[in-house]
Protein backbone atom coordinates (compact mmCIF):
# COMPACT_ATOMS: atom_id res chain seq x y z
CA UNK A 1 0.00 0.00 0.00
CA UNK A 2 1.07 3.54 -1.01
CA UNK A 3 -0.14 6.58 0.72
CA UNK A 4 -0.34 10.44 -1.13
CA UNK A 5 -0.61 13.33 0.51
CA UNK A 6 -2.60 15.49 -1.87
CA UNK A 7 -2.97 19.01 -0.29
CA UNK A 8 -6.81 19.81 0.09
CA UNK A 9 -7.31 16.47 -1.28
CA UNK A 10 -6.21 14.43 1.75
CA UNK A 11 -4.96 11.60 2.14
CA UNK A 12 -5.30 8.88 -0.98
CA UNK A 13 -3.63 5.10 -0.26
CA UNK A 14 -3.52 3.10 -3.33
CA UNK A 15 -2.45 -0.56 -3.31
CA UNK A 16 0.42 0.65 -5.57
CA UNK A 17 2.03 3.10 -7.46
CA UNK A 18 1.20 1.30 -11.43
CA UNK A 19 -1.05 3.29 -13.69
CA UNK A 20 -3.99 1.42 -13.41
CA UNK A 21 -4.51 2.18 -9.61
CA UNK A 22 -4.59 5.72 -10.27
CA UNK A 23 -7.79 4.82 -12.97
CA UNK A 24 -10.89 6.88 -12.27
CA UNK A 25 -13.62 4.83 -13.51
CA UNK A 26 -17.17 5.70 -13.17
CA UNK A 27 -20.24 3.42 -12.07
CA UNK A 28 -20.94 1.84 -15.72
CA UNK A 29 -17.11 1.65 -16.19
CA UNK A 30 -16.63 -0.01 -12.68
CA UNK A 31 -19.96 -2.29 -13.39
CA UNK A 32 -18.05 -3.55 -16.53
CA UNK A 33 -14.49 -4.20 -14.35
CA UNK A 34 -16.68 -6.62 -12.10
CA UNK A 35 -18.58 -7.92 -15.03
CA UNK A 36 -15.60 -9.25 -17.01
CA UNK A 37 -14.20 -10.80 -13.28
CA UNK A 38 -17.64 -12.48 -13.10
CA UNK A 39 -17.53 -13.69 -16.68
CA UNK A 40 -14.14 -15.34 -16.07
CA UNK A 41 -14.85 -16.85 -12.95
CA UNK A 42 -15.26 -14.77 -9.79
CA UNK A 43 -19.06 -14.56 -8.81
CA UNK A 44 -20.56 -11.92 -6.84
CA UNK A 45 -20.63 -14.01 -3.26
CA UNK A 46 -17.11 -13.68 -3.96
CA UNK A 47 -16.21 -10.38 -4.36
CA UNK A 48 -18.53 -9.44 -1.53
CA UNK A 49 -16.32 -11.72 0.50
CA UNK A 50 -12.72 -9.61 -1.04
CA UNK A 51 -15.06 -6.89 -0.02
CA UNK A 52 -15.75 -7.97 3.48
CA UNK A 53 -12.17 -8.97 4.31
CA UNK A 54 -10.83 -5.50 3.49
CA UNK A 55 -13.19 -3.96 5.82
CA UNK A 56 -12.07 -6.03 8.03
CA UNK A 57 -8.39 -5.45 7.74
CA UNK A 58 -9.03 -1.97 7.62
CA UNK A 59 -11.12 -2.10 10.90
CA UNK A 60 -8.15 -4.61 12.91
CA UNK A 61 -5.52 -1.78 11.66
CA UNK A 62 -7.36 1.16 13.80
CA UNK A 63 -9.66 -0.10 16.52
CA UNK A 64 -9.29 -2.70 18.51
CA UNK A 65 -11.62 -5.53 19.53
CA UNK A 66 -13.07 -3.64 22.25
CA UNK A 67 -14.73 -0.99 19.69
CA UNK A 68 -18.52 -1.66 19.90
CA UNK A 69 -19.60 -0.82 16.11
CA UNK A 70 -22.85 -0.13 14.52
CA UNK A 71 -23.40 -1.22 10.67
CA UNK A 72 -25.74 0.35 8.82
CA UNK A 73 -26.67 -1.93 5.60
CA UNK A 74 -29.00 -1.10 2.40
CA UNK A 75 -30.78 -3.72 0.78
CA UNK A 76 -28.28 -3.59 -2.35
CA UNK A 77 -24.50 -5.28 -2.49
CA UNK A 78 -23.06 -2.29 -0.87
CA UNK A 79 -25.10 -3.58 2.14
CA UNK A 80 -23.97 -7.27 1.40
CA UNK A 81 -20.32 -5.92 1.92
CA UNK A 82 -21.38 -4.60 5.25
CA UNK A 83 -23.04 -7.86 5.92
CA UNK A 84 -19.83 -9.93 5.16
CA UNK A 85 -17.92 -7.73 7.53
CA UNK A 86 -20.27 -7.94 10.80
CA UNK A 87 -19.89 -12.17 9.94
CA UNK A 88 -15.80 -10.97 9.46
CA UNK A 89 -15.61 -8.93 12.98
CA UNK A 90 -17.71 -10.79 15.21
CA UNK A 91 -15.74 -13.78 14.46
CA UNK A 92 -12.53 -11.65 15.61
CA UNK A 93 -14.45 -10.39 18.88
CA UNK A 94 -15.52 -7.18 18.12
CA UNK A 95 -19.09 -5.74 19.21
CA UNK A 96 -21.15 -5.50 16.18
CA UNK A 97 -25.04 -4.15 15.67
CA UNK A 98 -26.01 -4.55 12.48
CA UNK A 99 -29.13 -1.86 11.55
CA UNK A 100 -31.00 -2.22 7.97
CA UNK A 101 -33.35 -0.55 6.40
CA UNK A 102 -36.39 -1.78 5.47
CA UNK A 103 -36.54 -2.04 1.97
CA UNK A 104 -39.23 -3.80 -0.56
CA UNK A 105 -36.10 -5.94 -2.68
CA UNK A 106 -32.80 -7.21 -1.44
CA UNK A 107 -30.66 -8.26 -3.81
CA UNK A 108 -30.07 -12.00 -3.77
CA UNK A 109 -26.69 -11.87 -2.65
CA UNK A 110 -27.76 -9.62 0.19
CA UNK A 111 -30.47 -12.08 1.14
CA UNK A 112 -27.90 -14.92 0.72
CA UNK A 113 -25.23 -12.82 3.21
CA UNK A 114 -28.17 -12.57 5.56
CA UNK A 115 -28.51 -16.08 6.10
CA UNK A 116 -24.71 -16.55 6.96
CA UNK A 117 -25.03 -13.69 9.20
CA UNK A 118 -27.64 -14.55 11.47
CA UNK A 119 -25.00 -16.62 13.19
CA UNK A 120 -27.49 -16.47 16.65
CA UNK A 121 -30.40 -14.78 17.11
CA UNK A 122 -28.60 -12.02 19.10
CA UNK A 123 -26.47 -11.17 16.59
CA UNK A 124 -28.91 -10.63 13.62
CA UNK A 125 -29.94 -7.58 11.82
CA UNK A 126 -32.61 -5.24 13.23
CA UNK A 127 -34.65 -3.55 10.78
CA UNK A 128 -35.77 -0.05 10.92
CA UNK A 129 -38.68 0.99 11.06
CA UNK A 130 -39.89 -3.03 11.00
CA UNK A 131 -38.95 -6.19 9.42
CA UNK A 132 -39.99 -6.17 5.97
CA UNK A 133 -43.05 -8.05 4.78
CA UNK A 134 -41.00 -9.31 1.57
CA UNK A 135 -39.04 -11.20 4.74
CA UNK A 136 -40.37 -13.94 6.92
CA UNK A 137 -41.06 -12.13 10.09
CA UNK A 138 -39.00 -14.62 11.79
CA UNK A 139 -35.88 -13.32 10.20
CA UNK A 140 -34.30 -10.52 11.69
CA UNK A 141 -36.29 -8.23 14.38
CA UNK A 142 -38.14 -4.30 14.13
CA UNK A 143 -35.81 -1.75 15.73
CA UNK A 144 -37.38 2.05 16.09
CA UNK A 145 -36.20 5.31 15.60
CA UNK A 146 -35.01 5.44 19.36
CA UNK A 147 -32.97 2.14 19.61
CA UNK A 148 -30.77 2.99 16.13
CA UNK A 149 -30.15 6.54 17.99
CA UNK A 150 -29.25 4.87 21.23
CA UNK A 151 -26.86 2.50 19.41
CA UNK A 152 -25.41 5.35 17.59
CA UNK A 153 -24.49 7.55 20.75
CA UNK A 154 -22.80 4.32 22.61
CA UNK A 155 -20.65 3.00 19.30
CA UNK A 156 -17.17 3.80 18.60
CA UNK A 157 -17.60 3.56 14.99
CA UNK A 158 -19.97 3.51 12.52
CA UNK A 159 -20.16 1.58 9.03
CA UNK A 160 -21.90 3.26 6.44
CA UNK A 161 -23.17 0.41 3.37
CA UNK A 162 -26.32 1.95 3.16
CA UNK A 163 -25.69 3.32 -0.75
CA UNK A 164 -23.09 2.04 -3.46
CA UNK A 165 -21.70 3.31 -6.74
CA UNK A 166 -25.50 3.36 -8.24
CA UNK A 167 -26.75 6.56 -6.41
CA UNK A 168 -28.64 8.78 -8.63
CA UNK A 169 -30.98 10.73 -6.19
CA UNK A 170 -30.82 11.34 -2.46
CA UNK A 171 -31.50 8.58 -0.22
CA UNK A 172 -35.10 8.12 0.53
CA UNK A 173 -37.42 6.69 3.60
CA UNK A 174 -36.17 4.85 6.05
CA UNK A 175 -32.84 4.88 4.46
CA UNK A 176 -32.69 9.09 4.78
CA UNK A 177 -34.19 8.67 8.24
CA UNK A 178 -31.23 6.48 9.30
CA UNK A 179 -28.78 8.75 7.76
CA UNK A 180 -30.34 12.31 9.42
CA UNK A 181 -29.86 10.25 12.65
CA UNK A 182 -26.05 9.55 11.73
CA UNK A 183 -25.44 13.05 11.01
CA UNK A 184 -27.04 14.05 14.08
CA UNK A 185 -25.08 11.75 16.32
CA UNK A 186 -22.25 12.77 14.39
CA UNK A 187 -22.81 17.10 15.26
CA UNK A 188 -23.11 16.35 18.89
CA UNK A 189 -20.30 13.36 19.41
CA UNK A 190 -16.88 14.61 18.24
CA UNK A 191 -15.57 11.10 18.48
CA UNK A 192 -17.66 9.08 16.41
CA UNK A 193 -15.91 7.63 13.68
CA UNK A 194 -17.60 6.95 10.27
CA UNK A 195 -16.54 4.41 7.61
CA UNK A 196 -18.04 4.36 4.26
CA UNK A 197 -18.27 1.43 2.36
CA UNK A 198 -17.45 1.97 -2.02
CA UNK A 199 -18.72 5.46 -1.67
CA UNK A 200 -20.50 7.71 1.01
CA UNK A 201 -23.65 7.16 1.15
CA UNK A 202 -25.55 10.23 -0.47
CA UNK A 203 -22.81 11.27 -3.19
CA UNK A 204 -23.03 11.03 -7.04
CA UNK A 205 -20.09 8.52 -7.55
CA UNK A 206 -20.01 10.06 -11.29
CA UNK A 207 -20.17 13.56 -11.22
CA UNK A 208 -18.87 14.03 -7.50
CA UNK A 209 -22.38 15.77 -6.83
CA UNK A 210 -23.72 15.22 -3.44
CA UNK A 211 -27.57 14.87 -2.17
CA UNK A 212 -29.25 15.87 1.06
CA UNK A 213 -29.14 13.73 3.07
CA UNK A 214 -25.81 12.83 2.80
CA UNK A 215 -23.26 10.48 5.07
CA UNK A 216 -19.99 12.55 5.96
CA UNK A 217 -17.37 10.34 6.49
CA UNK A 218 -14.05 10.20 8.27
CA UNK A 219 -12.68 6.95 6.29
CA UNK A 220 -13.91 5.33 2.59
CA UNK A 221 -12.51 2.01 2.18
CA UNK A 222 -13.33 1.55 -1.87
CA UNK A 223 -12.60 -1.49 -3.75
CA UNK A 224 -10.74 -1.70 -6.64
CA UNK A 225 -10.10 1.37 -7.88
CA UNK A 226 -11.25 5.09 -6.48
CA UNK A 227 -14.69 6.17 -8.43
CA UNK A 228 -14.19 9.51 -10.36
CA UNK A 229 -16.60 11.38 -8.23
CA UNK A 230 -14.79 11.37 -5.17
CA UNK A 231 -12.57 13.64 -6.63
CA UNK A 232 -14.39 16.37 -7.76
CA UNK A 233 -15.79 18.83 -4.42
CA UNK A 234 -18.45 18.52 -3.35
CA UNK A 235 -18.06 14.54 -2.91
CA UNK A 236 -14.20 14.87 -1.76
CA UNK A 237 -15.48 16.84 1.08
CA UNK A 238 -17.95 13.51 2.11
CA UNK A 239 -15.08 11.08 2.06
CA UNK A 240 -12.35 11.65 4.58
CA UNK A 241 -9.11 9.72 3.79
CA UNK A 242 -9.51 7.20 0.75
CA UNK A 243 -8.31 3.64 1.12
CA UNK A 244 -8.62 1.05 -1.69
CA UNK A 245 -8.17 -1.95 -1.01
CA UNK A 246 -7.29 -4.84 -4.21
CA UNK A 247 -10.33 -7.42 -4.78
CA UNK A 248 -8.73 -9.02 -7.64
CA UNK A 249 -10.84 -7.68 -10.44
CA UNK A 250 -7.41 -7.78 -12.21
CA UNK A 251 -6.59 -6.20 -15.41
CA UNK A 252 -7.33 -2.55 -16.56
CA UNK A 253 -11.04 -1.45 -16.20
CA UNK A 254 -10.49 1.48 -19.15
CA UNK A 255 -11.64 4.27 -17.53
CA UNK A 256 -11.59 7.11 -19.47
CA UNK A 257 -10.39 9.46 -16.76
CA UNK A 258 -7.38 8.72 -14.27
CA UNK A 259 -5.72 10.64 -11.73
CA UNK A 260 -2.27 12.02 -11.18
CA UNK A 261 -0.35 11.17 -7.59
CA UNK A 262 2.94 12.87 -8.66
CA UNK A 263 5.06 10.27 -8.43
CA UNK A 264 6.17 10.67 -12.50
CA UNK A 265 4.29 14.07 -12.68
CA UNK A 266 7.10 16.27 -12.98
CA UNK A 267 10.79 14.48 -13.34
CA UNK A 268 13.25 17.32 -13.52
CA UNK A 269 14.65 17.22 -17.44
CA UNK A 270 18.40 16.72 -17.06
CA UNK A 271 20.09 19.28 -18.82
CA UNK A 272 23.30 18.60 -20.91
CA UNK A 273 26.71 20.08 -19.33
CA UNK A 274 26.56 22.88 -22.64
CA UNK A 275 22.73 23.52 -22.76
CA UNK A 276 22.27 27.19 -23.71
CA UNK A 277 19.04 29.56 -22.87
CA UNK A 278 18.12 29.32 -26.56
CA UNK A 279 18.09 25.55 -26.38
CA UNK A 280 15.35 25.39 -23.61
CA UNK A 281 12.40 27.11 -25.35
CA UNK A 282 11.70 31.07 -26.15
CA UNK A 283 8.03 31.81 -25.06
CA UNK A 284 6.02 34.78 -26.55
CA UNK A 285 4.03 36.27 -24.21
CA UNK A 286 0.78 38.14 -25.34
CA UNK A 287 -0.96 39.46 -22.97
CA UNK A 288 -2.17 42.33 -21.23
CA UNK A 289 -3.32 45.94 -21.59
CA UNK A 290 -3.68 49.66 -20.04
CA UNK A 291 -5.90 48.31 -17.32
CA UNK A 292 -4.33 44.97 -16.78
CA UNK A 293 -0.45 44.88 -17.93
CA UNK A 294 0.04 43.27 -14.58
CA UNK A 295 -1.11 39.60 -16.14
CA UNK A 296 1.61 40.10 -18.68
CA UNK A 297 4.55 40.12 -15.79
CA UNK A 298 2.80 37.38 -13.99
CA UNK A 299 2.44 35.03 -16.77
CA UNK A 300 6.19 36.00 -18.18
CA UNK A 301 7.90 35.96 -14.78
CA UNK A 302 6.02 31.83 -14.33
CA UNK A 303 7.09 31.15 -17.81
CA UNK A 304 10.45 31.81 -16.53
CA UNK A 305 10.47 30.36 -13.51
CA UNK A 306 9.13 27.34 -14.91
CA UNK A 307 12.07 26.84 -16.58
CA UNK A 308 12.17 28.31 -20.70
CA UNK A 309 15.11 29.95 -21.46
CA UNK A 310 13.83 33.08 -23.26
CA UNK A 311 10.91 34.83 -22.34
CA UNK A 312 9.29 38.05 -24.52
CA UNK A 313 6.64 40.09 -23.54
CA UNK A 314 4.92 42.30 -26.56
CA UNK A 315 3.10 45.50 -25.17
CA UNK A 316 2.40 49.40 -25.55
CA UNK A 317 5.10 51.63 -23.92
CA UNK A 318 1.94 53.74 -22.54
CA UNK A 319 0.35 50.04 -20.51
CA UNK A 320 2.20 50.95 -16.69
CA UNK A 321 5.71 50.69 -17.94
CA UNK A 322 6.57 52.03 -14.47
CA UNK A 323 5.16 48.91 -12.71
CA UNK A 324 7.58 46.54 -14.45
CA UNK A 325 9.99 45.08 -12.31
CA UNK A 326 11.25 41.68 -14.10
CA UNK A 327 14.48 42.20 -15.22
CA UNK A 328 14.80 39.34 -17.14
CA UNK A 329 12.03 39.51 -19.26
CA UNK A 330 12.62 40.93 -22.59
CA UNK A 331 10.09 43.39 -23.84
CA UNK A 332 8.72 44.04 -27.39
CA UNK A 333 6.93 47.22 -27.85
CA UNK A 334 4.87 47.91 -30.42
CA UNK A 335 3.56 51.34 -29.72
CA UNK A 336 0.59 52.56 -31.24
CA UNK A 337 -1.05 53.69 -28.31
CA UNK A 338 -4.38 51.83 -27.75
CA UNK A 339 -5.72 51.15 -24.55
CA UNK A 340 -5.30 46.87 -25.31
CA UNK A 341 -4.51 44.82 -28.82
CA UNK A 342 -6.05 45.55 -31.93
CA UNK A 343 -5.39 44.32 -35.44
CA UNK A 344 -2.86 47.89 -35.58
CA UNK A 345 -0.61 45.03 -33.67
CA UNK A 346 -0.87 41.98 -35.80
CA UNK A 347 1.98 42.96 -38.11
CA UNK A 348 4.34 43.57 -34.93
CA UNK A 349 3.69 40.11 -33.40
CA UNK A 350 3.57 38.45 -36.17
CA UNK A 351 7.63 39.46 -37.14
CA UNK A 352 8.36 37.56 -33.63
CA UNK A 353 7.21 34.32 -34.66
CA UNK A 354 9.86 33.21 -36.58
CA UNK A 355 11.92 32.58 -32.84
CA UNK A 356 9.45 31.62 -30.74
CA UNK A 357 8.59 27.78 -29.75
CA UNK A 358 5.17 28.73 -27.50
CA UNK A 359 3.33 31.46 -26.84
CA UNK A 360 0.56 32.34 -24.29
CA UNK A 361 -2.41 34.51 -25.05
CA UNK A 362 -5.24 35.82 -23.53
CA UNK A 363 -4.69 36.96 -20.27
CA UNK A 364 -5.52 40.66 -19.05
CA UNK A 365 -5.90 41.24 -22.78
CA UNK A 366 -9.83 43.04 -21.90
CA UNK A 367 -12.83 42.78 -24.25
CA UNK A 368 -14.17 44.77 -27.59
CA UNK A 369 -14.69 44.19 -31.03
CA UNK A 370 -10.61 44.80 -32.15
CA UNK A 371 -9.26 42.29 -29.24
CA UNK A 372 -11.72 39.78 -30.77
CA UNK A 373 -10.24 40.57 -34.12
CA UNK A 374 -6.99 40.26 -33.22
CA UNK A 375 -7.01 37.18 -30.98
CA UNK A 376 -9.16 35.55 -34.04
CA UNK A 377 -6.72 36.22 -36.61
CA UNK A 378 -3.62 35.49 -34.41
CA UNK A 379 -4.68 32.31 -34.10
CA UNK A 380 -5.32 31.60 -37.28
CA UNK A 381 -1.89 32.57 -37.86
CA UNK A 382 -0.74 30.34 -34.65
CA UNK A 383 -2.37 27.12 -36.20
CA UNK A 384 -1.05 27.52 -39.51
CA UNK A 385 2.51 27.73 -38.56
CA UNK A 386 1.71 24.82 -35.75
CA UNK A 387 2.90 27.08 -32.82
CA UNK A 388 1.87 25.69 -29.47
CA UNK A 389 -0.22 27.73 -27.94
CA UNK A 390 -1.51 27.74 -24.19
CA UNK A 391 -4.71 30.03 -24.72
CA UNK A 392 -6.73 31.65 -21.28
CA UNK A 393 -8.46 34.32 -19.71
CA UNK A 394 -9.95 37.19 -22.32
CA UNK A 395 -8.98 35.57 -25.49
CA UNK A 396 -11.48 32.65 -24.21
CA UNK A 397 -13.94 34.61 -24.78
CA UNK A 398 -13.24 35.96 -28.35
CA UNK A 399 -12.47 32.32 -29.38
CA UNK A 400 -16.81 31.95 -27.85
CA UNK A 401 -17.99 34.82 -29.51
CA UNK A 402 -16.51 33.87 -32.60
CA UNK A 403 -16.82 30.82 -33.28
CA UNK A 404 -13.59 29.21 -33.96
CA UNK A 405 -12.53 26.12 -33.31
CA UNK A 406 -8.37 25.15 -33.20
CA UNK A 407 -8.59 22.35 -35.65
CA UNK A 408 -6.37 19.71 -33.28
CA UNK A 409 -3.63 22.17 -33.19
CA UNK A 410 -1.42 22.36 -30.47
CA UNK A 411 -3.14 23.93 -28.04
CA UNK A 412 -3.71 24.09 -24.52
CA UNK A 413 -7.23 26.48 -23.24
CA UNK A 414 -7.46 27.01 -19.27
CA UNK A 415 -10.84 28.08 -18.87
CA UNK A 416 -11.87 28.51 -15.29
CA UNK A 417 -15.51 27.77 -14.75
CA UNK A 418 -17.20 31.04 -15.58
CA UNK A 419 -15.50 30.83 -18.83
CA UNK A 420 -16.16 27.12 -19.65
CA UNK A 421 -19.86 28.45 -19.05
CA UNK A 422 -19.37 31.14 -22.00
CA UNK A 423 -17.30 28.83 -24.13
CA UNK A 424 -20.40 26.14 -23.87
CA UNK A 425 -23.66 28.81 -23.85
CA UNK A 426 -24.36 27.75 -20.21
CA UNK A 427 -24.34 28.65 -16.34
CA UNK A 428 -21.21 28.01 -14.54
CA UNK A 429 -23.39 25.88 -12.11
CA UNK A 430 -23.89 23.81 -14.93
CA UNK A 431 -20.39 23.54 -15.74
CA UNK A 432 -19.48 22.63 -11.68
CA UNK A 433 -22.56 19.98 -11.68
CA UNK A 434 -20.91 17.42 -13.82
CA UNK A 435 -17.36 18.66 -14.60
CA UNK A 436 -16.38 15.42 -16.76
CA UNK A 437 -18.65 16.01 -19.21
CA UNK A 438 -18.21 19.95 -19.12
CA UNK A 439 -14.46 18.51 -19.87
CA UNK A 440 -15.46 16.39 -22.25
CA UNK A 441 -17.58 18.58 -24.19
CA UNK A 442 -15.13 21.72 -24.01
CA UNK A 443 -12.41 19.45 -25.89
CA UNK A 444 -15.03 17.97 -28.37
CA UNK A 445 -16.25 21.15 -29.50
CA UNK A 446 -13.22 23.16 -30.10
CA UNK A 447 -10.52 20.51 -30.74
CA UNK A 448 -8.15 21.39 -28.33
CA UNK A 449 -6.48 20.36 -25.03
CA UNK A 450 -8.27 21.58 -22.46
CA UNK A 451 -7.66 22.24 -18.87
CA UNK A 452 -10.76 23.09 -16.39
CA UNK A 453 -9.80 24.89 -13.68
CA UNK A 454 -11.39 24.57 -10.11
CA UNK A 455 -10.68 22.00 -7.39
CA UNK A 456 -9.67 18.64 -8.58
CA UNK A 457 -8.95 20.63 -11.76
CA UNK A 458 -9.40 18.32 -15.06
CA UNK A 459 -7.47 18.24 -18.18
CA UNK A 460 -9.27 16.58 -22.02
CA UNK A 461 -7.99 15.61 -24.59
CA UNK A 462 -8.35 12.99 -27.35
CA UNK A 463 -11.22 11.27 -25.75
CA UNK A 464 -9.29 10.61 -22.08
CA UNK A 465 -9.00 12.86 -19.07
CA UNK A 466 -7.00 13.19 -16.42
CA UNK A 467 -7.53 14.50 -12.89
CA UNK A 468 -4.82 16.93 -11.03
CA UNK A 469 -6.01 16.49 -7.23
CA UNK A 470 -3.35 19.25 -5.80
CA UNK A 471 -3.26 22.49 -4.96
CA UNK A 472 -5.46 24.80 -1.81
CA UNK A 473 -8.03 27.10 -1.76
CA UNK A 474 -5.82 29.65 -1.14
CA UNK A 475 -4.85 29.61 -4.65
CA UNK A 476 -8.65 31.68 -5.74
CA UNK A 477 -6.80 34.35 -6.04
CA UNK A 478 -6.30 37.21 -8.26
CA UNK A 479 -3.48 36.37 -11.06
CA UNK A 480 -3.42 32.38 -10.41
CA UNK A 481 -4.23 31.85 -13.30
CA UNK A 482 -2.16 33.79 -15.10
CA UNK A 483 0.56 31.80 -13.23
CA UNK A 484 -0.52 28.33 -14.57
CA UNK A 485 -0.88 30.09 -18.68
CA UNK A 486 2.99 31.01 -17.88
CA UNK A 487 3.53 27.50 -16.70
CA UNK A 488 1.82 25.74 -19.17
CA UNK A 489 3.74 27.87 -21.96
CA UNK A 490 6.82 27.12 -20.57
CA UNK A 491 6.16 23.51 -20.38
CA UNK A 492 5.12 23.37 -24.14
CA UNK A 493 8.64 25.47 -25.12
CA UNK A 494 10.46 22.86 -23.84
CA UNK A 495 8.71 20.06 -25.99
CA UNK A 496 6.04 18.38 -24.26
CA UNK A 497 2.97 17.57 -25.87
CA UNK A 498 -0.26 19.84 -24.95
CA UNK A 499 -1.76 16.83 -22.54
CA UNK A 500 1.20 16.13 -20.78
CA UNK A 501 2.27 20.22 -20.26
CA UNK A 502 -1.15 20.75 -18.58
CA UNK A 503 -0.60 17.78 -16.39
CA UNK A 504 2.52 18.77 -15.46
CA UNK A 505 1.65 22.62 -15.23
CA UNK A 506 -1.28 21.96 -13.14
CA UNK A 507 0.52 19.57 -10.67
CA UNK A 508 3.15 22.04 -10.22
CA UNK A 509 0.70 25.06 -10.11
CA UNK A 510 -1.05 23.67 -7.12
CA UNK A 511 1.76 22.50 -4.92
CA UNK A 512 3.63 25.82 -5.54
CA UNK A 513 0.34 27.17 -4.17
CA UNK A 514 0.12 24.74 -1.12
CA UNK A 515 3.93 25.39 -0.22
CA UNK A 516 3.33 28.69 -0.69
CA UNK A 517 0.49 28.46 1.72
CA UNK A 518 2.37 26.86 4.77
CA UNK A 519 5.50 29.13 4.16
CA UNK A 520 3.68 32.33 4.44
CA UNK A 521 0.99 31.07 7.16
CA UNK A 522 -2.10 31.86 5.16
CA UNK A 523 -3.55 34.34 2.55
CA UNK A 524 -1.32 34.13 -0.68
CA UNK A 525 -0.70 36.10 -3.49
CA UNK A 526 -0.25 35.20 -7.05
CA UNK A 527 3.77 36.56 -7.55
CA UNK A 528 3.95 34.05 -4.01
CA UNK A 529 4.06 31.24 -6.14
CA UNK A 530 7.01 32.15 -8.25
CA UNK A 531 9.38 31.46 -5.51
CA UNK A 532 8.19 27.89 -4.84
CA UNK A 533 7.70 26.65 -8.65
CA UNK A 534 12.09 26.28 -8.79
CA UNK A 535 11.31 23.56 -5.78
CA UNK A 536 8.23 22.47 -7.34
CA UNK A 537 9.39 21.13 -10.21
Amino acid sequence: MKSYRLGSFGSVTLPGPEPEWRELPSALEMRAFEGRAIATGTSALQLMERAGEALLREVQSSWSSKSRIVILCGPGNNGGDGLVAARLLREQGFSVTVFAPASEKFSAEWLTQLELTQLEPVNGVSFYPRTPECLPQSIGTAASADDVLSALKECHLVIDALLGIGQRCAPRGAMGEMVVLLNGVSAQRGDLQVLSVDVPTGIDADSGAIFEPCVVANLTVTFARVKRGMMQFPARATCGRIAVYDISLNGSSSAEFSMTTGDAALVRQQLAPDVHKGSKGHVLVVAGSREMAGAAQLSSMAALRAGAGLVTCVLDRSWSEAGWAAPEVMRHYIDRGEERFSPAYLDGVIDLLSSVSAVALGPGLGLGDGVQQFVVELMEILLQRDIPTVVDASALHHIASSSFRFRAGRVVCTPHPGEAAVLLGCSSSEIQRDRFLAARKLATLYEATFLLKGAGTLIYQGGAGVVVPRGTPALATAGSGDILTGIVAAFLAAGQDPKTAAVHACHAHGVAGEQATVRRGGAIVASDLLAELASTI
